[in-house]
Formats: C-alpha cells, structure tokens, sequence
C-alpha cells in the first residue's frame, strides 16, 4: 500500500511538471521591430514637422515575444544619443520611453538590430540688434 502511494504521489508529480512545461511554451525569444521618435502620448511626428523645444517627446520601442517570458520580461537595449539603457517586454506590445531632445541631430537606435532612428531639433536664435 504504501508502494502503491508513492507510485501515485510520483506520477502525479510528473504530471503536473509536463503540465507546466507545455504552458510555458518553451524559452520565449523576442524580436525587435520598430524603433521611431513621437509625441510623448504616443502619436506619430510628421515628416518635416517642427520641432518645438517646449514639447515633450518619446522614443516608442515595438516588440514581438514568441512564447512566454518570465515575470519580468524580455530585455531590449536601445541607446538615445548615445546613451544605452533596456526597457522589457512581457507581450507584444510598443513601449513609450519619454526623452528630451538636443539640439541639433538627435538619434535612437536598438542595440542588437541596428534599427535607427533621428531627428533633428533646429532651435532659431535671436539676436536684439540695438
């Protein structure tokens, strides 16, 4: 009886392994789509728009996840202006990472698949001619 028990106890374990294996999918793998600047609510800036220094802009970050990822994510490194740093992923989803541009030639771009992107940020100086 007691075999008979730990037999079950056993089976049941396994189970419920092969049971949490088959949800998780696997290793989930990411794919990174689309790098692109925008106003900070998300909406697209025109070709050829200007650029106001009073606005607030972003970097919006596409991603596809095949299978399913851990708790905290899927890790994508981009850099802005040279300055790297990772934002994650836990479905396919855009991500919003707000910016404040430079003046001149401003640059996003995704690590690993090179996508770019840039903006140029024009500011008109004044000056008071007595």
């Amino acid at each position: 009886m007691k075999n008979l028990f730990l037999y079950l106890l056993f089976t049941g374990g396994l189970l419920l392994q092969s049971c949490s294996k088959q949800l998780n999918g696997g290793a989930a793998t990411i794919t990174q789509t689309n790098i692109s600047f925008v106003y900070e609510n998300g909406l697209p800036i025109d070709a050829g728009a200007c650029i106001n220094p009073t606005s607030n802009y972003a970097i919006a970050i596409s991603a596809k996840i095949s299978g399913t990822p851990t708790s905290g994510g899927l890790g994508v490194k981009y850099s802005f202006n040279g300055v790297e740093n990772e934002v994650f992923f836990t479905s396919n989803s855009t991500q919003l990472k707000k910016v404040t541009l430079a003046k001149g030639q401003n640059i996003a771009q995704l690590t690993i698949s090179k996508k770019e992107a840039t903006l140029y940020m024009a500011i008109q100086e004044f000056e008071i001619v007595n």
